[in-house]
């Protein structure tokens, strides 16, 4: 499905530029030196700033709300086929678990792409992310698009019990707490709600220098981070596509091969963050065909030399 304006790279650039406000060739040169190398504008600004990597302090916290490098590594990420894949995956399980016109909260969704793209398939979306930038974005997205979209200011403003489903993408190895934001996932999901989340905890690189080094060892343990906290996973792929779970107390049981493909993904999970030289050479072959070969778009590769 076509995000606007992810299929034009003059756009796109000249959109980052206005929020950004940055001239507009400063904006293209911003956004190759991310085709060339995600994470290349945010590890530049957390050295710029003195800012320590994989730790949260105030100084990240603030990073989060007002920096702009954040507007280009999720612009790059998210014109990725990888990322592409993602979000058909999850909106396969939608239908499959038959969420059709679906009250779906979008938590930490940067520039709004996932949003806008559930919001086009016909579900009822909201949006929230911490970043002021990011928000500005979004409204830009979503008037491009001319899909409705509800933009939270807070947290505060979800009620107890009112989703059909939380997606959360890459956010849970960004916070200081996963747990307790798990159990809040928890209470706003209705009965038979689907939480589905990426999370690569054992992610630990320069260019994810936001990424905390004591989250690490959430990396394959389901138990302490879903399983305690109310839920059970129903659907999964292999490694980096979402699991897809559901209350406790859902009908839905886990199929063998659902189980099956969760118990490799945890064996892998485990070595990706163990040390040694085995684990250092399985997590950075997985960083590089992961992080390091986000295939940019076609329509891209001139604008951007």
């Amino acid at each position: 499905m076509e995000i606007k304006p992810l299929n034009d790279p003059k756009k796109i650039v000249q959109l980052l530029a206005e929020v950004a406000q940055i001239p507009h060739e400063k904006s293209r040169l911003r956004l190759a030196q991310e085709a060339a190398l995600v994470g290349t504008n945010v590890l530049n600004a957390l050295r710029a700033q003195d800012i320590p990597l994989y730790t949260m302090s105030d100084k990240m916290e603030k990073f989060y709300q007002d920096n702009d490098a954040f507007l280009f590594e999720i612009t790059m990420w998210n014109a990725s086929t990888i990322k592409g894949r993602l979000r058909d995956f999850i909106a396969s399980s939608l239908k499959k678990f038959k969420k059709h016109e679906a009250d779906i909260f979008c938590f930490g969704d940067g520039l709004g792409f996932d949003s806008t793209y559930f919001a086009k398939l016909g579900h009822k979306v909201k949006y929230y992310d911490p970043s002021l930038l990011s928000q500005k974005f979004s409204k830009h997205l979503f008037n491009e698009n001319n899909v409705q979209v509800k933009q939270l200011t807070s947290m505060e403003d979800i009620s107890p019990a009112s989703l059909d489903v939380l997606i959360c993408l890459d956010v849970l190895e960004h916070v200081p707490d996963p747990i307790g934001l798990v159990q809040k996932f928890h209470g706003w999901l209705k009965p038979d709600g689907l939480l589905v989340v990426s999370a690569p905890f054992w992610a630990i690189n320069p260019t994810l220098g936001t990424h905390l080094q004591k989250n690490r060892i959430y990396s394959g343990n389901m138990k302490n981070l879903y399983s305690h906290n109310g839920f059970k996973a129903i659907e999964c792929s292999f490694l980096w596509d979402p699991i897809v779970f559901q209350k406790n107390n859902s009908r839905i049981e886990t199929t063998t091969s659902v189980q099956m493909k969760i118990a490799i993904n945890q064996l892998l999970l485990f070595f990706l963050r163990r040390r040694g030289v085995i684990s250092f050479l399985l997590n950075n072959i997985t960083l590089k065909k992961i992080f390091g070969k986000r295939e940019v778009p076609v329509s891209w590769r001139e604008y951007l030399k």
